[in-house]
């Protein structure tokens, strides 16, 4: 029997079925283009990638529809023999038949829908997190906030694991996970809730990195997701003005925060933030920068409610997962590209700041498959002096490391470390133990953790790899009275410096951009 006859009632049922989904499509293609000019141009629908950028509807259809089509017969050879040995070229009109007689085309079109979706909901989540930075930026009051713009923020799902990020300090946004989980489980949430930390043993970096955390309520009991900042306060008391001195505790390097709420269901701890303001050299201007870490929290938290009214927490929620998922297949993908081995590289630090002792730093990189252990055991120990890194400075150097070999375009996300695993020695310069002095850790040992890295990496892939940059960050703080109103100031910078020559051309020579 002809299949025309057989099956009478194709174009109706089908397209009964389909129609609502393409529109969705439709509309969603039409938001997606509109959404995504500045995002990167990779191939839409390969194996591997997410789409970012998404072409006209007649370009999909006739590039990417038909080859998932005619992937679909070749599946189904069986059943379709007819429509696909004769005539050679099927139709598009037959194809689709085909499919449904297989029952291969409401998978098809759901392909689609999730890889649409998926490149919405990314677009979506790093727009929160841009306009979080838009905001902390533009009601910053320090300098340091409005021009150096030393802050980072980002989207956390409901376990405290990084789904999406501004393209911000790869430092704070390696490290801000450890911050969020300790702020997690360390108290009961309600809506209107935001806690501060600065702690680097629970998850900071150094005491002038502040984070402040924001649960997202959307119906459940607990938080759904979580938005985050952390910003670099150019006071934090201590010892010195900008607080990073050359200190042998941490004590002697500011104000020590551990988790607790600023914000209570929506109104200010004035007695908490009093306190932290009597400790500081610049109270006024650490205020401001506060209640701009604060906005930004707000908007962060405003935006990503309006994201789950307009498509539903279980969309949202699934399709963050799935972000981190895919984050994680080309993360092993680019680890399986360098070659089975076991690579060693070491390098020092002149000293520690109080001594003239060189201070080693050591990994031993093993890549096996798509994985990757990175033993830091044989470094030194934890020293005197405050350039020691806690735990979560170097992951969030391995982590800047494993990004900067991956070419697609990708989110940066919790994806990108489960595949890595970081073995370190506690009490040593890359996982100090409480009460170590951690001021220059954050700044100074995180650029020497990640040339150690990229010169084990330099063993197996070569091509890949940099020569070696600065390896500093040229911290100045500034300091003192100031005679026109006998008030206390500080300030604090940072200067560029040269990055080292690749296979594929020259360095950058030493500048310094804001």
């Amino acid at each position: 029997m002809h299949p025309e006859q057989s099956r009478p009632s194709f174009k109706f049922n089908t397209m009964k079925r389909v129609f609502p989904i393409i529109t969705v499509i439709l509309l969603l293609t039409a938001g997606c283009t509109q959404k995504s000019k500045e995002m990167s141009e990779n191939p839409f629908f390969s194996e591997y990638s997410t789409p970012f950028q998404v072409p006209p509807f007649e370009q999909i259809r006739n590039e990417h529809f038909k080859p998932a089509i005619e992937e679909g017969i070749a599946r189904q050879k069986t059943e379709i023999e007819e429509i696909a040995n004769n005539p050679e070229d099927p139709t598009f009109e037959n194809t689709l038949e085909a499919l449904d007689r297989s029952g291969e085309l409401l998978n098809w079109v759901q392909y689609v829908f999730e890889n649409l979706q998926s490149a919405n909901t990314n677009s979506e989540l790093q727009s929160i997190a841009e306009e979080m930075g838009v905001t902390l930026n533009r009601t910053g009051f320090s300098p340091n906030i409005k021009e150096r713009r030393d802050f980072s923020c980002a989207i956390f799902d409901q376990q405290g694991e990084m789904i999406a990020q501004a393209a911000h300090i790869p430092v704070h946004l390696g490290s801000m996970p450890m911050s969020v989980k300790s702020a997690m489980h360390s108290m009961s949430w309600e809506d209107g809730d935001m806690v501060i930390l600065n702690d680097p043993f629970k998850g900071g970096t150094h005491l002038p990195d502040i984070t402040i955390v924001a649960p997202v309520f959307a119906g459940r009991k607990l938080p759904s997701f979580y938005v985050a900042n952390r910003a670099h306060h150019a006071d934090v008391g201590g010892m010195s003005s900008g607080s990073m001195p050359l200190s042998h505790s941490i004590f002697q390097e500011g104000i020590i925060i551990p988790p607790l709420k600023i914000v209570e269901r929506g109104s200010i701890d004035r007695k908490l933030l009093s306190f932290f303001l009597n400790n500081v050299r610049t109270p006024a201007e650490r205020e401001g920068d506060f209640a701009a870490q604060i906005m930004a929290n707000m908007t962060g938290v405003r935006r990503t409610q309006e994201l789950i009214e307009r498509y539903g927490l279980e969309m949202v929620d699934f399709y963050a997962n799935n972000l981190i998922d895919y984050a994680e297949r080309i993360t092993r993908k680019t680890i399986e590209t360098i070659p089975d081995g076991r690579y060693e590289f070491e390098d020092f630090m002149d000293d520690d700041g109080l001594g003239d002792e060189r201070i080693k730093i050591k990994v031993i990189l093993t890549v096996r498959g798509d994985e990757t252990v990175l033993d830091f055991s044989d470094s030194h120990k934890q020293v005197n002096g405050s350039i020691n890194a806690v735990y979560a400075i170097t992951l969030s150097a391995v982590l800047y490391v494993f990004r900067s070999l991956i070419e697609e375009e990708i989110p940066t996300n919790a994806g990108c470390l489960r595949p890595v695993t970081i073995v370190t020695k506690k009490g040593s310069i890359v996982d100090a133990s409480f009460p170590a002095a951690v001021a220059g850790g954050n700044v100074e040992t995180s650029q020497r953790i990640v040339d150690v890295v990229l010169g084990a990496l330099f063993k197996a892939v070569p091509e890949k790899i940099s020569a070696a940059s600065q390896g500093t960050m040229n911290n100045i703080t500034i300091g003192g009275i100031d005679d026109r109103n006998g008030q206390p100031f500080t300030y604090y910078e940072t200067l560029g410096g040269g990055m080292g020559a690749t296979a594929k051309g020259d360095g950058e020579t030493a500048e310094e951009r804001s």
